[in-house]
């Protein structure tokens, strides 16, 4: 049974890996797991390529500035966009797949600017600018959710309207590129005008959005038909919107 799990986690993962933006190649484990992807789609009463995925625990809170945890995790990268994200273990910023960042420029030895596409929207259409972002990392700094982002963050500046720049307080190996990788990034004024909602169904300008939470049961995610990235050559992997809808269903270990 576990075995299985690990099979059916691993073909939703695997949906968006099978194109990576910038053609990274990820080996015959890719090759083995989207065919388990594919054989675990199939189309639902209203046309839609939904995949069915089991897994032993639950999702918990999706707040973008909610602590990190092994059910949430299982979601957040279908859900939220970030300024990069890795293809591969142990990537070095450069060599990210870049999501929200058009362009990343070192200036010094713990200095970064970031650049990002100048449309990004969330999926009610409110755009997301740099000053967005920096709220977003401060939000989350600010929580205490994340220790590990606070103590590598000196200082977030803003540059323009898409631009920011952030300064580390080390040149430790990974610590920028877990800044990246981390914080799920909204719209500052979405998020204020529905926060009551963001922990269960959040509002984001990721690929997919969760519209059915039942807590410790069920998650089902849909296709962002309005996702901002319509370039596909551009697309983080994470973004390849290969199925319709996702529907995440809660098996606990004691139930199996």
């Amino acid at each position: 049974m576990k075995k299985a799990l690990t099979v059916l986690l691993a073909a939703l993962i695997i949906i968006g890996m099978c194109a990576c933006s910038k053609g990274t190649s990820t080996g015959s484990a890719t090759a083995a797991a989207t065919s388990a992807a594919n054989s675990a789609s199939s189309a639902s009463a209203d046309g839609k390529t939904t995949v069915n995925i089991a897994l032993t625990v639950d999702m918990g809170d999706m707040d973008p500035f909610a602590p990190p945890s092994s059910g949430r995790n299982n979601l957040r990268y279908s859900v939220y966009d970030y300024i990069a994200v890795f293809s591969e273990f142990g990537e070095t910023w450069d060599k990210m797949d870049w999501q929200l960042a058009k362009d990343i420029r070192q200036i010094d030895d713990v200095t970064y600017e970031i650049e990002l596409y100048d449309y990004i929207k969330d999926a009610i259409g409110n755009p997301i600018k740099a000053e967005d972002v920096v709220w977003c990392f401060e939000t989350y700094m600010s929580s205490g959710n994340m220790p590990r982002l606070k103590n590598y963050v000196s200082e977030l500046q803003l540059v323009d309207e898409n631009t920011f720049r952030i300064v580390l307080t080390t040149t430790k190996v990974g610590a920028l590129e877990y800044c990246f990788a981390q914080v799920g990034v909204v719209a500052k004024a979405t998020y204020e005008a529905n926060k009551s909602v963001m922990s269960r169904t959040p509002i984001t300008s990721g690929p997919y959005q969760i519209v059915e939470c039942v807590s410790g049961s069920r998650y089902v995610l849909e296709k962002n038909e309005n996702y901002w990235q319509t370039d596909e050559s551009l697309r983080c992997y994470t973004a390849n919107q290969q199925v319709d809808r996702i529907v995440y269903n809660v098996i606990k270990e004691a139930a199996q």
